[in-house]
C-alpha cells in the first residue's frame, strides 16, 4: 500500500511534457528576496521584490528602513526583461542546482547578463526569482527570502 502513496508525491511537472517556461523560474507577486555581495554577506543586501510589472528595489538591513534604490520595469512572456534588458529567453537552458549563502536550491537556470548594470552572472529558482544577481558589477546571493502574506 506504500507505492501508490508515493507515486501520488512525485513532483507534477511544470508544463505540459514538462517544458518549462520563462515565468516558472520567477515567484508570485510580492516575494521578497534579499541578495548580498557574494563575498561579503552580512553587508547590508539589497532587496527586490518582484511584481507583475515592475520589481521595486531597496539597499539596507530592512525593508522598511531601506534606501529606495528605484523600480525596474518587468515585462514577462517568452522572455524576461527587466528595465529593458533581456535576462532570460525561451527556450531555456538545462535546469542545476545552486548553492548559496542562503542554501542550495534544486532546479536553478543559470544565465549570463548583457553588457550594462545587469552584466555578469544571475540564477533563478524555479517558483522564486533570481538567487544570484550581479549588478554593477557585484555578484549578489540570496540570503534571504519571503512569499508575501495573503492577509495584507
Amino acid at each position: 500500500m506504500i507505492l501508490p502513496w508515493l507515486m501520488a508525491c512525485e513532483p507534477v511537472a511544470v508544463a505540459e511534457g514538462g517544458a518549462r517556461h520563462v515565468k516558472d523560474f520567477l515567484g508570485p507577486e510580492g516575494v521578497r528576496i534579499e541578495l548580498a555581495p557574494a563575498d561579503l554577506p552580512d553587508d547590508p543586501p539589497l532587496h527586490v521584490v518582484l511584481g507583475a510589472e515592475s520589481w521595486a528595489v531597496r539597499l539596507g538591513e530592512r525593508w522598511d528602513d531601506a534606501v529606495d534604490v528605484g523600480t525596474w520595469e518587468v515585462q514577462v512572456t517568452d522572455s524576461l526583461r527587466v528595465d529593458g534588458h533581456e535576462l532570460l529567453a525561451e527556450p531555456l537552458g538545462t535546469t542545476t542546482e545552486t548553492a548559496v549563502w542562503y542554501g542550495t536550491f534544486g532546479e536553478t537556470l543559470a544565465v549570463t547578463g548583457p553588457d550594462g548594470p545587469f552584466a555578469g552572472e544571475w540564477v533563478f529558482a524555479e517558483g522564486l526569482g533570481p538567487v544570484v544577481a550581479t549588478l554593477d558589477g557585484i555578484r549578489r546571493e540570496c540570503v534571504y527570502y519571503a512569499y508575501a502574506d495573503p492577509a495584507e
